[in-house]
């Protein structure tokens, strides 16, 4: 069996974090997203040959591709244009011609490996002509493609975003299908938003009488979409971890749970650390720190005296300057946290953290979440950061700063000590 797996789109909600790196390569439990997919269809389903929908930024995908060096055939089908689901997975036509079925799956979706593994037993149950739908329980399936299903779990009706939800059950965006549903592309129709949609290739597919077997996940179901997204997704994923320490640890270190140190990685005399975290290589912690679970540090970090970090995911070649805290948070590559920064994530009436996106105020779902910094920021000491605030790629943050909004990229922020006012202008002017 061959697997298509759609990763063309932007992931312009993550900004800034996906200003320099596509929403493929973010890393999730230690590795990218996308890694890690490709990891466990290789793992559970012997699946060794993909057929990867590629667009925005394609060249990093291949990139970290080509590094990790992953025991399977990747083939590349470009979408120049953003034209739907059901035009994205048609680019893949070409390469599934031998084949009566295939799996289908957003790049974006984060499931647990104990889930991967039973969707593959399942498929094997399936009965001749038989395809397959992995669904979910979510509160709000208005925002998806929803499923309507009769007594023996199969497919009667799926409804694209309906304002008037039937059920709460929707699909996963991972699918078993038939190479037969290429044969409608040719008299879907585009939707209102101009889209050629997947949902409807299933619904032509249903009119011909053939059968969708509708299958629920057992496990957590992460869209990755919204920045906290990233950060649910980390903490399941670090949960599936098991501790291997290959690095050095110097003696009156405190390690309790799940905790990975790759080589090279140094944890000094003081630190105490509680799993799961993962401590990848050539990076230093300590002397005297505090690692709490579901922390990422990544490679080449220099995480210094007396810091704090908390369920959350420090990029490479970051480092945290001393007696600074962060919490629920992702830090970009090559960041530099002066002395004394002090991350905020949780407000003072304790109520949902608010954040905007794209132009939107929203509500997060989280209670506790801190900040979401792009690559090469550079804070100066005593810097405070306040719950939810994006700060964009190559800005510099002056000493004894408060930031309570997001700050574009290449921004230079700072306090006036003799007129009292907070200057942000270009990094240029």
């Amino acid at each position: 069996m061959k697997a298509v797996i759609l990763a063309a789109g932007e992931g312009t909600r993550l900004y800034p974090i996906t200003k320099t790196r596509p929403k493929p390569n973010i890393p999730i439990g230690g590795e990218p997203l996308l890694h890690r997919t490709l990891r466990v269809l290789k793992r559970y389903g012997n699946i060794e040959e993909v057929i990867l929908i590629v667009g925005h930024a394609k060249e990093l995908i291949q990139k970290e591709l080509e590094y990790a060096s992953l025991p399977m055939k990747i083939i590349y089908a470009i979408q120049e244009e953003r034209k739907g689901t059901a035009h994205a997975l048609n680019l893949a036509k070409k390469f599934l011609q031998d084949e009566d079925y295939f799996l289908f799956l957003y790049g974006d979706i984060f499931i647990k490996d104990t889930d991967f593994k039973a969707l593959f037993e399942k498929i094997q149950s399936l009965s001749n002509e038989e395809q397959l739908l992995c669904a979910k329980k979510v509160a709000h399936p208005e925002r998806y493609g929803v499923l309507v299903t009769n007594t023996q779990n199969h497919l009667l009706e799926i409804l694209e975003k309906p304002q008037n939800p039937p059920s709460n059950l929707i699909s996963a965006g991972i699918m078993y299908l038939s190479t037969r549903l290429f044969s409608y592309m040719n008299i879907i129709k585009p939707s209102t938003r101009g889209e050629y949609e997947l949902p409807d290739l299933i619904k032509a597919d249903l009119q011909k009488g053939n059968k969708f077997a509708v299958w629920e996940l057992q496990g957590p179901w992460i869209d990755i979409g919204y920045p906290w997204d990233v950060l649910r997704a980390n903490k399941e994923a670090m949960e599936e971890i098991t501790t291997n320490i290959e690095g050095e640890v110097q003696p009156n270190v405190h390690i309790e749970g799940q905790v990975i140190v790759k080589k090279g990685a140094v944890i000094r005399s003081g630190a105490y650390i509680i799993g799961p975290v993962i401590i990848d290589e050539n990076t230093v912690i300590g002397p005297n720190c505090f690692v709490r679970p579901a922390t990422y540090i990544g490679k080449n970090c220099r995480i210094g005296n007396a810091v704090e970090i908390k369920n959350s995911i420090i990029l490479d070649k970051t480092n945290i300057g001393h007696l600074s805290y962060v919490g629920d948070s992702i830090i970009g590559s090559h960041c530099n946290f002066g002395a004394g920064t002090k991350v905020a994530n949780l407000r003072l009436d304790s109520k949902q953290v608010k954040m905007w996106i794209k132009g939107k105020k929203i509500v997060t779902p989280e209670r506790k979440l801190g900040i979401f910094m792009g690559d090469n920021v550079k804070t100066g000491i005593n810097a405070s950061l306040m719950p939810g605030v994006k700060i964009g790629p190559n800005t510099f943050i002056g000493a004894h700063t408060l930031i309570a909004k997001d700050v574009e990229e290449n921004s230079l922020v700072y306090y006036d000590p003799f007129d009292g006012k907070l200057i942000i202008k270009k990094r240029d002017e």
